[in-house]
């Protein structure tokens, strides 16, 4: 005869709240189902520390996650930042990005509009994340586009001033920047406004090659950056960085650069413009653009241009207006879009938008997420500002807005 298998905390605690029992356990104050299910994926993210994520678990093994999840968060609610810091660094790097770190966890959190019930999850992750990660233009966190770097990661400020670690951690110290010590150094971030002034002092005198060096950059790419105005004060490397960011708000992470993302000056030869024509068209949002994860400097700045830049894919395009490719041809078609079935680069057809109808798209309406780009506004402000003056989502969609009536929230 098999084996009856004891039933687990967890298995206890999910029974006790079935039956109306419980209070006395922190995610008790949480919904049921929502409460169960962080359980799950964190425990799920805990495991993969020790095993491949491709490797399921086995059927009589599938308790595991939600034991493991109740254990650890078993031991209080102030024991959580601990433990996801804990959780990411035996993950990897920051620069591996929080789908590789947390996984399941993460995903089910990053959705927009995300389910009241997991609310209160999203925004304990978030906060975590804000405050340990070294996340900037270009990133997101749990799907939504950072508009500006609140932390600055130790290691990559050294590298971008060409200076050791260990001698700007002195400087630091010597002027009271505290520096959050993380598992490992690469999880090691200190306060962007607070080290502000320090590090304006260590970039001065910073010779161009040094510049150069730290941003992945030629001396023509720097020269076309003055030229386009984004870094008028020359071989400044905190400046350059700005520029970069300036030209990385908005854009999306990408994790391998494949499928027609290409650099900024294989971009240019594509499309057969210079490159600060180029670096408008990223500005003013008729660009699609990239943050390259595995890059830093100017090489972290990717374009996408499709093999037929004259017709773009739905598919192509709803990601950059952070709009799902079905909810955004059907928003198409019913306004009238004259989108084309097409045969694909690879296999298969497409549905495309030509030149003429993204430029359309982008005079009469704007997603959510380009608008809150574009007004410098993190979704929470956003939704909060919109709900006061009474504006709502046009017909069709309930992320797409008619840009005359939200003009006057755009520079």
């Amino acid at each position: 005869m098999q084996d009856v298998r004891e039933p687990t905390e967890f298995e206890h605690w999910v029974l006790s709240r079935l039956e109306g029992k419980g209070g006395a356990f922190w995610l008790d104050r949480f919904e049921f189902c929502a409460a169960v299910r962080f359980c799950e994926e964190f425990g799920r993210a805990a495991i993969s520390t020790q095993r491949a994520k491709s490797r399921k678990l086995p059927p009589e093994q599938r308790h595991r996650s939600g034991a493991t999840g109740f254990q650890l968060l078993s031991e209080g609610e102030d024991r959580l930042p601990h433990l996801l810091s804990l959780l990411q660094s035996m993950m990897g790097n920051p620069a591996e990005g929080p789908r590789k770190i947390f996984g399941g966890l993460h995903d089910w959190l990053a959705v927009d509009s995300c389910p009241e019930e997991r609310v209160p999850f999203r925004e304990i992750l978030r906060r975590h994340m804000r405050a340990t990660w070294p996340v900037g233009p270009g990133d997101e966190v749990l799907g939504e586009p950072v508009l500006r770097r609140e932390v600055l990661s130790l290691p990559a400020t050294a590298q971008l001033l060409q200076r050791p670690e260990a001698d700007l951690r002195a400087e630091l110290a010597a002027a009271g920047v505290p520096v959050l010590k993380g598992q490992s150094d690469a999880w090691d971030v200190m306060g962007a406004e607070a080290a502000a002034d320090v590090l304006r002092d260590l970039a001065v005198g910073l010779s161009e090659d040094k510049v150069l060096q730290a941003l992945c950059a030629s001396p023509w790419t720097l020269r076309e950056l003055e030229d386009a105005g984004l870094c008028p004060d020359g071989p400044d490397p905190l400046a350059v960085q700005a520029a970069i960011d300036d030209l990385l708000l908005g854009a999306e992470p990408v994790y391998v650069a494949m499928h027609d993302w290409c650099s900024l000056t294989e971009a240019a030869w594509r499309l057969q413009v210079t490159l600060p024509e180029l670096i408008a068209g990223i500005r003013n949002g008729s660009l699609r653009s990239g943050r390259y994860l595995q890059r830093s400097g100017v090489a972290s700045i990717l374009v996408h241009v499709e093999a037929d830049p004259e017709a773009m894919s739905v598919d192509a395009f709803a990601p950059w207006q952070g709009v799902g490719p079905s909810e955004l041809l059907t928003f198409l078609r019913r306004n009238g879009f004259a989108c084309r079935r097409m045969p694909g680069p690879r296999r298969g057809t497409q549905v495309r938008m030509s030149v003429a109808d993204r430029r359309e798209f982008h005079e009469r309406f704007i997603s959510f997420r380009r608008l809150g780009v574009a007004a410098r506004l993190d979704w929470d402000a956003l939704r909060a500002r919109l709900e006061m003056e009474g504006i709502t989502p046009t017909d069709g969609s309930p992320r797409i807005y008619d840009r005359a009536a939200i003009a006057h929230l755009l520079p």
